[in-house]
């Protein structure tokens, strides 16, 4: 019962940072149309194998590591992953901040694309979410983590944001 307690408490203070950065963000970073074209989710492909357990797997079968050694491996690509996500988060908000501007110079009103946005935002809230918590249940080694729609995410909004420009 304390286990599932606790387990409350940090979904319900994950859940609450979260939501506050959604509403409250932080200044987002500067964005020009250089960084834009050169943007790519390339830079954050070690994310989709940096958790995974065909290493340790691997190196297990080997003998070639301890147990101990084993978990000093995993908590460090963990806090190698938590600065790549930290990274692909402030480009997230780049790109928006980019597509938001968009946005605002737009000879016509684009309540669709106004639309787009919200819900981007709000589904990479609740992505981050969800990868904050597997991270969680990764760090005791019962889960892995799986950055597939977070990437999706960003992917799509840089779509939002270069492909007009492509256009022009």
């Amino acid at each position: 019962m304390l286990a599932g307690l606790a387990c409350a408490a940090v979904t319900g203070t994950l859940l609450g940072r979260h939501l506050w950065r959604l509403a409250f963000p932080a200044q987002a970073p500067r964005f020009d149309d250089a960084w834009i074209n050169r943007f790519s989710l390339d830079r954050y492909r070690p994310m989709r194998r940096l958790l995974a357990e065909t290493d340790f797997e691997f190196l297990g079968r080997e003998g070639r590591v301890s147990p101990k050694i084993a978990k000093n491996l995993r908590a460090a690509r963990r806090r190698i992953f938590r600065v790549y996500l930290s990274d692909l988060s402030r480009d997230f908000y780049r790109l928006h901040g980019a597509a938001k501007l968009m946005l605002l110079q737009a000879r016509e009103d684009q309540p669709d694309l106004a639309a787009i946005l919200v819900r981007q935002r709000v589904v990479f809230a609740f992505a981050m979410l969800a990868v904050e918590y597997r991270l969680l249940l990764h760090a005791v080694g019962l889960n892995s983590v799986d950055v597939s729609r977070l990437m999706g995410v960003v992917e799509g909004l840089r779509f939002q944001v270069v492909r007009p420009a492509e256009l022009v």
